[in-house]
């Protein structure tokens, strides 16, 4: 199997149409542990740089924390890169707790691919609210549920689990209780 241009937008099409099959597509390639880091850091490197550059185009609030970071893309990259390893590993363990079979250089994988659509989901975002921003809002919720689906989708086929819907539920779940449980830990800003 060759890894071309078409191959690749193919992918990114069932990914969106068919997600489950697109995460067995993934998942049938094999990826290894280098090939699985070096998907990480791509998907980590391109977020960094596209975050830095609509930064300066389009700056947004958030203060001194924002800008430190997008003025620095070396290190957004890699605290994005941190924060994908450490996802991939709640993935992995929350999953098999559940009964999955996902392993962890898998779901590093799917997620990197995940994360490389969704860089792409939102460059099209940006492109139409630029055009129509009178539907940002709701093209900002249709984004968001289609991510959702599409990461709980990928989930589920990777961990073997046969409903994507109460992945789904799981999966926001365990955000919200996992957001509340840093409310409590972090400081207020």
């Amino acid at each position: 199997m060759q890894l071309d241009r078409s191959y690749v937008m193919d992918l990114a099409r069932a990914s969106l149409t068919q997600p489950r099959a697109a995460a067995a597509q993934l998942l049938a390639l094999g990826a290894d542990a280098r090939v699985a880091i070096i998907s990480m850091a791509v998907a980590a490197v391109l977020s960094a740089l596209i975050t830095a550059a609509l930064y300066r185009i389009l700056p947004a609030g958030g203060g001194q924390d924002i800008s430190f970071l997008v003025e620095r893309p070396l290190l957004l990259a890699a605290l994005q890169a941190l924060g994908m390893v450490i996802f991939a590993g709640l993935v992995t363990g929350i999953g098999r707790l559940f009964g999955g079979h996902g392993r962890f250089i898998q779901t590093l994988f799917v997620l990197a691919w995940f994360d490389l659509l969704l860089l792409g989901l939102q460059l099209a975002m940006l492109l139409i609210m630029v055009a129509l921003p009178m539907f940002g809002t709701m093209l900002s919720l249709a984004v968001l549920v289609i991510a959702m689906w599409v990461l709980a989708s990928f989930i589920a086929q990777l961990h073997g689990f046969r409903s994507t819907a109460r992945t789904l539920a799981s999966l926001i779940g365990i955000m919200f209780f996992a957001g509340m449980a840093l409310t409590l830990i972090l400081p207020p800003v």
